[in-house]
C-alpha cells in the first residue's frame, strides 16, 4: 500500500448544534492491486 497523500479537509461532524467532531483531514492510498482507498483523520469531541 503507498499513501499518495493529504490535504487539509475541515468539516464539522455535528448533530444539531452539538460539536460531535471534526474531519481535519484526508488522505488517498493505492493498493498494490491498482484500487485505491481514502483514509480520514476525525477528531472527536469527548
Amino acid at each position: 500500500m503507498a499513501i499518495l497523500g493529504s490535504v487539509e479537509t475541515p468539516f464539522s461532524l455535528k448533530d444539531g448544534s452539538r460539536l460531535d467532531g471534526q474531519l481535519s483531514r484526508t488522505g488517498v492510498f493505492l493498493y498494490e492491486s491498482g484500487a485505491f482507498g481514502t483514509i480520514h483523520q476525525v477528531d472527536l469531541t469527548v
